[in-house]
């Protein structure tokens, strides 16, 4: 998916050069040449960064900066100042306002790509943190072992409980391999399947388990994720199983 960037400039040829050499390279642009029309264009697209000029007649870039930040749903949005404002104090001032980076005209084009894709990618780490977070604060508050791995998978969110469950320190780089050491049998992922863990004293606390596996694919239909579901069943099958018969797993077909 393109990355949409608001050029705000009230200069008609510099908005025409941003967008001409924005999407030469890639990206989609859209321009405003005052605060009021960014701030309007700003409450109804979906913009991943922000070229901002600071000085324009009306509501003056600073200002468009500050409204931006004190929008919940913009506070990260991605903003570069580009200005012929040389002087300490206002550098100063948009970067104490909340601006990510500040470009001085005359400015070279490389510098200015450079530092768009770059706030551009930050941004999409930042995004990726959080939600994670998130994610990672919901599993926690469930009962069952919860892993969701990348399609190689390598652990992306690994919950408290699934780490007990495996006495998990860290992640793993293969969560596959791990099963296979801990409890000497393969897991077949590729498809929605379920198999009875058991733990043996040898193994630490012994218990027995239920793991199902489910393969998430994306919009082409691709694996890109898989989620591993640990429930402890114990109480439920204890009376199955011999715990010095050493840790296996059971698949159900």
């Amino acid at each position: 998916m393109q990355e949409t960037i608001l050029a705000i400039d009230d200069e008609k040829m510099n908005r025409e050069f941003y967008c001409g050499l924005l999407q030469d390279k890639g990206y989609d642009v859209l321009k405003a040449e005052n605060g009021e029309d960014a701030l309007d264009i700003l409450r109804k697209e979906s913009v991943d960064l922000v070229l901002l000029d600071v000085m324009m007649p009306g509501i003056s870039g600073f200002d468009v900066l500050k409204s931006i930040r004190e929008n919940k749903k913009l506070q990260s949005l991605p903003v570069i100042i580009i200005t012929g404002l040389a002087d300490k104090e206002n550098r100063l001032k948009g970067l104490q306002l909340g601006a990510d980076d500040f470009i001085t005209k005359p400015f070279d084009v490389d510098e200015l790509l450079v530092k768009v894709s770059s706030q551009i990618k930050l941004a999409s780490l930042r995004n990726q943190i959080f939600e994670k977070r998130k994610l990672l604060n919901i599993v926690n508050r469930l009962d069952e072992g919860i892993i969701i791995t990348d399609n190689n998978f390598l652990p992306i969110v690994t919950n408290a409980k699934a780490k007990d469950i495996l006495g998990m320190k860290e992640d793993p780089e293969n969560i596959l391999t791990h099963f296979k050491k801990m409890f000497k049998k393969d897991i077949y992922p590729h498809h929605n399947s379920n198999y009875f863990i058991v733990k043996s004293q040898d193994a630490g606390k012994p218990g027995i388990f239920s793991l199902n596996v489910q393969p998430v694919k994306d919009a082409s239909d691709d694996v890109d994720s898989y989620v591993f579901i640990i429930r402890d069943i114990t109480s439920n099958a204890a009376i199955l199983f011999d715990w010095n018969e050493g840790p296996e797993p059971f698949r159900l077909e």
